[in-house]
């Protein structure tokens, strides 16, 4: 029984349910890198040096300028704008590494530098680096600040060091980004935007309506996957009674599926659920069984099988699976409001088109047995 509040709930989601949008597909997150901080410091650091391939220039340099100024660091930071490097994996005294060095100039007979940013990237780790071996260990000869770029903002800051998050290093490169890219080559202009896509999707841009929304519903969204899962119980358990005839047996449930067996022809049909009871649409497979699968294969008329399946939408084509073969793949559609209950439809789909389909598949394989 559906209690009244849920169906309330059912008739107002509409209007609080959140719009899911997917983040956009990037070269890192094809790869399997969107997560690891080193892929992303590496990016990272190759875009702040201004002499680089990329001909972006200071683009990432002056936006760190940009974002220092606004949270009042006192210094002197136009050295941002001149020509930098950056180093990875900067060797500290204490034998740690410093993610990532960038500099103005290096002396490297004093083993000091002009000026430094000393960065320590966190997409999502806890802060237990030895920040003051990170500060101490690189020598200026005018300015040094300390930097954690995290993919959030965070509260458990360095006294020396000044918390940037994505969300901020991005709107500083994104106001900078038309003035640089102009001298920029296309293939560094896909690069960037692929690292400031994947960065986005780790920042606080990113909203948790999601999250928020499962933590305030939980109770109710559990209660509607019972009486979703108590509904295809009771449908599977329909189908099984139902379709129990000279033609078609219904055989397993594997999952979000169930699979039909044809009595007199060596095949079975496999149907998808999924989009059931949101569309009305189930994905269905027909394979032939491995001990026919060969002489179908080998048969050359196969026309009228061809014809009948475009007739009805559905598509012809041979995929090895194990020891069977998927030779059809078409949709089978309910409509609920039909008042006619989904086995009954089903089997009706089973005995005439399906079972088209088994005569037609009979005629070839007894024709193939026939040449000679």
């Amino acid at each position: 029984m559906i209690s009244p509040e849920t169906i309330d709930f059912i008739n107002d989601i509409e209007s609080i349910i959140p719009v899911f949008k997917k983040d956009p597909v990037t070269s890192l997150s094809i790869s399997g890198y969107p997560h690891y901080e080193n892929v992303i410091s590496n990016w990272f650091a190759y875009f702040l040096g201004s002499n680089g391939e990329h001909q972006l220039k200071n683009l990432f340099s002056e936006a760190f300028q940009n974002c220092l100024s606004k949270k009042n660091v006192k210094a002197d930071l136009s050295w941002l704008k001149s020509s930098v490097e950056a180093y990875r994996e900067v060797y500290t005294k204490k034998g740690h590494f410093i993610d990532i060095v960038v500099y103005d100039e290096y002396d490297g007979t004093q083993l000091k530098y002009k000026n430094a940013l000393i960065i320590e990237h966190k997409i999502y780790a806890d802060l237990y680096n030895d920040l003051d071996d990170y500060y101490n260990s690189i020598e200026v000869e005018k300015c040094k600040i300390g930097i954690i770029l995290s993919a959030k903002k965070r509260t458990d800051n360095h006294l020396l060091f000044v918390n940037v998050s994505y969300a901020e290093i991005l709107i500083e490169i994104q106001e900078l980004l038309g003035h640089y890219q102009l001298q920029a080559d296309y293939k560094h202009i896909i690069y960037v935007t692929d690292l400031l896509n994947t960065m986005n999707a780790h920042s606080d841009n990113q909203t948790n309506e999601e999250i928020d929304f499962c933590f305030e519903h939980g109770a109710k969204i559990l209660e509607l996957e019972d009486i979703k899962a108590n509904a295809i119980n009771k449908l599977l358990a329909q189908l099984k009674s139902t379709v129990q005839g000279e033609m078609f047996r219904y055989k397993s449930t594997p999952a979000y599926s169930f699979v039909i067996e044809s009595c007199n022809v060596k095949s079975f049909i496999t149907f998808y659920y999924q989009s059931l009871f949101k569309d009305g649409h189930c994905l269905f497979k027909y394979w032939l069984d491995k001990e026919v699968v060969q002489a179908f294969v080998e048969s050359t008329n196969k026309d009228e099988l061809q014809l009948y399946c475009k007739s009805r939408g559905f598509e012809v084509f041979f995929k090895n699976e194990k020891n069977n073969d998927v030779i059809i793949e078409g949709t089978f559609n309910y409509d609920s409001k039909s008042g006619i209950p989904f086995p009954i439809k089903l089997n009706e789909f089973l005995e005439t088109q399906i079972a088209a389909i088994n005569r037609i598949i009979q005629k070839i394989l007894i024709s193939n047995k026939q040449q000679p």
